[in-house]
């Protein structure tokens, strides 16, 4: 995700879109991008912090599959009765029932981790049970070729059985999954002009988006997908990211970090609190947004993101490498505790958190935020309620410690 965002997408604004941008807006754009890849890097690879002692957690691998399944019957739930509503109202309706869709990746997880405790024989049919609850959830995401949600997915079942089972992992499977995901996602741009196109409309039926995937599919350039979209002005994110750097720069419009104070109270309800702050707004007056076009002559693209970066940056300015090191610090710390005795834990936690990234990397903060925190305190909750009960119930426990400590290859990734 960095390498396209930062990588393949600056050299298309180097050599094709320059003139668009001032010298000195592109090479703030890069001297920003670059401070922060290498606050990213020392954070992982600096002497990895030493973690407390953590919990064994024990539990019955029944209780564990049930409620992982719980959770994605839930987020299907909660998904279809959402987009099934004949007037979609996103400004009046509140967000928890929208978001229920974040836990059925803990969910999944969950089912990934308990399922190799169980018989050969049961674990083909769990297998069975696992797979079509998650095409069922995924199904209104794939259909409509939307690439957000893929990404976590994909990542979740090539990580974690490695995490969990005490096998070193695999370069070659990890690298190609997340290869061919990059390479799916970008195909998904060259399919949604088929199902998204100005004759599409909401009495489109399922049988209508099929025929727009297998025309898109038919048409398919894969060169056109993966570079195209960097060649054009309102499709390149990082000229988005420079612009933006460079007005926030010019006028001095920061937010000096209150965009991170204010996620503190984005839990209330916009029923209860009508004038809450929309996500990640700070408590400074913003106009860079609207000045960006006197300075640099063009504006901004309606749904643009400047990128992970450019957020962090109107929060923070030139601090903004700190805020990428702390993340990288926080990540390799939860990669130790789940290495430290085999945590499960902590392994959902991590792999959760490698999910969320590429909501940083493309968006910031403020978007990576609350799926993080379903990544993180829904399997704690989880953990401790199964953990409790075997206890209470005096049966025959699974330790999440039990298995031998292996140093998974991701250290050093």
């Amino acid at each position: 995700m960095w390498l396209y965002f930062y990588g393949l997408m600056a050299y298309q604004v180097a050599t094709t879109l320059s003139e668009y941008l001032p010298d000195s807006a592109l090479a703030l754009g890069q001297l920003m991008a670059l401070l922060s890849l290498l606050g990213l890097l020392a954070g992982w690879h600096l002497s990895p912090p030493r973690p407390v002692k953590p919990p064994t957690w024990t539990y019955q691998p029944t209780d564990l599959w049930n409620s992982g399944a719980i959770l994605l019957l839930i987020a299907i739930v909660g998904q279809y009765s959402f987009f099934g509503q004949s007037d979609l109202d996103f400004q009046n309706t509140s967000n928890y029932w929208y978001l229920m869709f974040y836990v059925g990746y803990p969910g999944m997880a969950l089912c990934i981790i308990a399922r190799p405790q169980f018989s050969k024989l049961k674990r083909l049919s769990l297998s069975w049970i696992l797979g079509f609850l998650i095409l069922t959830l995924m199904w209104h995401h794939i259909i409509n070729a939307r690439r957000g949600p893929l990404l976590p997915l994909i990542i979740i079942i090539t990580y974690l059985p490695y995490l969990t089972s005490g096998r070193t992992p695999s370069r070659s499977v990890i690298f190609g999954s997340l290869v061919s995901a990059g390479l799916l996602m970008t195909a998904f741009l060259s399919v949604r002009q088929y199902i998204y196109s100005p004759e599409a409309s909401d009495s489109w039926t399922t049988a209508d988006m099929v025929k727009g995937w297998i025309q898109g599919i038919s048409s398919l350039d894969i060169q056109q997908s993966v570079f195209g979209k960097a060649q054009k002005f309102g499709d390149n994110e990082y000229l988005f990211h420079c612009g933006s750097i460079a007005t926030i720069w010019e006028l001095r419009d920061y937010q000096y970090g209150t965009g991170y104070l204010t996620l503190l109270v984005h839990w209330i309800p916009r029923q209860i609190w009508a004038t809450k702050p929309a996500l990640q707004q700070g408590l400074f007056e913003s106009t860079w947004e609207n000045e960006i076009a006197g300075l640099l002559g063009w504006s901004l693209t309606r749904g643009y993101s400047p990128g992970g970066v450019a957020n962090t940056f109107e929060q923070v300015g030139l601090l903004c490498p700190l805020v990428w090191f702390a993340f990288a610090r926080f990540v390799r710390y939860v990669f130790e505790l789940s290495e430290a005795r085999h945590n499960h834990l902590a392994s959902t936690q991590y792999v959760g958190l490698i999910c969320v990234s590429h909501w940083l990397v493309a968006q910031g903060i403020g978007a990576m935020f609350v799926p993080a925190c379903y990544f993180l305190l829904v399997p704690y909750a989880v953990f401790k309620l199964v953990s409790a009960r075997s206890v209470h119930n005096g049966k025959i426990l699974h330790k999440s410690s039990s298995l031998p400590h292996l140093r998974s290859a991701n250290s050093s990734a």
